[in-house]
């Protein structure tokens, strides 16, 4: 063997070896994030690539979707990190008590509360769908052209966001109308008097008192009192209310995302924060109508970001 070849020979192995000392570092160096989905559910593969476009931006993370069929498998050997999508999932998440941390979106407030309070060396993080109180009310003072009173109904399941409400309100000297279904035989009655004692009425997120039936209702009562009503979804602004703030699958997906970079990054988290995208939609022709402010949907949100972050700095 000439000297010239074992010189070859040599640099070779040497090579071969870096190269598998890379590969399997790199692979150890592997974040492992799990999506957990209810295959019936209507969350679609647009949210699921929010999630992994986001991710990708990052260098290292394996993701995997796994439906609730499939959960069982899970553990801290495959999963460093969880992304909980829906009630379903949710559930099932809990029951397996997981060792590694865990996100949970597109849940209720009720369910939110049961997952807190089992919230063991704080590994479980909620961003909730319900839009800030402070947000809704901007919305609405910045379509009303006068100081106005502002309907609400407190509900078994909006009563937090209720006392939400009201902190704000104080806080901006803004007067509210608040009926308390317990007060009335019928939640549809505390939403009528709470309607027509106010100058803008809020729906706020409560399926124990709004169902499609009572939104319909409640709809129709404010096309024939004159009265602006604002939703919590587009679905709102489509049937004639004059606007709507919400957040789309989206941006709950990326800001999920965006919460386990942060964890990767030893970030604290909270145990609950409200969404950090949304989306206003306004219904211009109820808006001309009823003779509110002329303020785009983008002037609004622009509006809305400009307090928040004057209100962080305060």
């Amino acid at each position: 063997m000439t000297l010239g070849f074992k010189k070859l020979l040599i640099i070779t192995v040497i090579i071969l070896i870096t190269s598998i000392s890379f590969t399997c570092n790199s692979a150890s160096n592997t974040t492992s994030v799990s999506i957990i989905i209810n295959p019936k559910s209507s969350i679609n593969k647009s949210t699921i690539n929010q999630i992994k476009q986001t991710l990708s931006t990052h260098e290292n993370f394996n993701i995997s979707v796994y439906t609730t069929d499939e959960i069982n498998s899970l553990n801290s050997n495959n999963t460093n990190y969880a992304i909980s999508l829906g009630e379903e999932p949710a559930k099932k998440i809990i029951s397996l008590n997981p060792d590694f941390p865990v996100i949970f979106t597109f849940i209720s407030e009720e369910k939110t509360k049961n997952i807190l309070r089992n919230n063991d060396k704080n590994k479980y993080h909620v961003i909730s769908m319900i839009q800030p109180a402070s947000r809704t009310l901007k919305l609405a003072t910045l379509l009303l052209n006068k100081k106005a009173k502002i309907g609400l109904t407190k509900g078994a399941l909006s009563r937090d966001l209720i006392n939400d409400f009201k902190k704000e309100a104080k806080n901006k000297n803004i007067s509210l109308v608040i009926k308390d279904t317990k007060n009335h035989s019928e939640p549809i009655d505390a939403m009528r008097d709470s309607l027509q004692e106010s100058d803008l009425y809020i729906a706020t997120y409560d399926p124990e008192i709004l169902s499609r039936h009572t939104i319909k209702w409640l709809l129709y009562l404010a096309y024939k009192k004159n009265k602006p009503l604002i939703g919590y979804s587009e679905a709102y602004t489509r049937a004639g209310a004059v606007g709507a703030i919400f957040s789309s699958p989206k941006q709950l997906a990326k800001q999920s995302a965006e919460w386990i970079i942060n964890l990767q990054n030893k970030n604290n988290l909270a145990e609950k924060t409200y969404p950090q995208y949304f989306t206003v939609s306004i219904n211009q022709r109820t808006q001309r109508s009823l003779l509110l402010n002329r303020i785009s949907s983008e002037e609004i949100k622009t509006e809305i970001i400009r307090s928040e972050k004057a209100n962080k700095n305060d």
